[in-house]
């Protein structure tokens, strides 16, 4: 949105909810000229970030801004290697828009740095801004099934382990996972939704917070609802004590 959402906001906290904004440097499509780390560090649209980020500050709640996710994903176009943005250009683009938020007075703002998965993406170590600019670390990963390969099925933990390993070298932060679910076809849903939930805690536990992408995209119906097994499995989860917690 070219705006900060602030209606929306007010729509998930009086929920008592913690929103999450996942926020885009430019348009989103692969090919995409104008998405240049250099226009934004070089100051072209500061006059803009410091009004989303005054907006922010005068929001005033905590939330969470997942900026430019899956960096690590040459399917968006601020990927280092796509219209000649570099790792040493995203990481300096980063840093200095969470400087201008810093200088807004939007400290309510976490910030959350969400590669995928590797799993068709690229190693993102090097792309990391660093603890000072990164309040919680993310992943995005789901179960593809055999939407790209024939009789494939993966679970929550195969999907996520070598990730978190990688992620939890690199930063002490906190983790979420910022996007995941599994493809309704090909596999057991409602088993995969309940061996997620399960292995969680048990395999990962730096995990601090789960959001199911609750859509239908990409070739597949990803909502918790699209079998009432699902639904049951997704609502056994969500009513357990385990997961009844608050973020700040």
């Amino acid at each position: 949105n070219p705006a900060f959402p602030l209606s929306t906001m007010r729509a998930v906290t009086s929920r008592g909810a913690t929103p999450v904004i996942t926020w885009s440097s430019c348009v989103q499509g692969r090919s995409n000229p104008a998405c240049v780390d250099a226009a934004v560090t070089g100051g072209s649209y500061d006059d803009y970030l410091r009004q989303y980020a005054h907006a922010a500050a005068q929001y005033g709640k905590p939330f969470y801004l997942r900026f430019d996710h899956e960096m690590n994903g040459y399917w968006y176009p601020w990927h280092p290697g796509s219209n000649g943005n570099t790792v040493q250009s995203f990481i300096a683009m980063w840093r200095h828009v969470h400087t201008i938020f810093t200088q807004e007075g939007a400290t309510n703002a976490r910030w959350a740095w969400c590669p995928n998965v590797m799993d068709g993406a690229d190693n993102f170590k090097s792309m990391y801004p660093g603890d000072a600019y990164v309040d919680d670390a993310c992943l995005d990963g789901y179960n593809w099934g055999p939407i790209f390969h024939p009789g494939s099925w993966t679970s929550f933990t195969a999907e996520f382990a070598r990730s978190y390993a990688l992620m939890t070298a690199l930063t002490n932060k906190p983790i979420i996972i910022g996007e995941t679910a599994s493809v309704d076809f090909g596999g057991d849903k409602a088993a995969w939704i309940a061996q997620a939930f399960k292995d969680i805690p048990r395999v990962f536990p730096h995990i601090v917070a789960v959001i199911w992408f609750n859509a239908v995209e990409i070739r597949a119906d990803w909502r918790v609802n699209s079998s009432s097994a699902a639904l049951t499995a997704f609502q056994l989860v969500a009513a357990s004590p385990l997961y009844q917690g608050r973020l700040p």
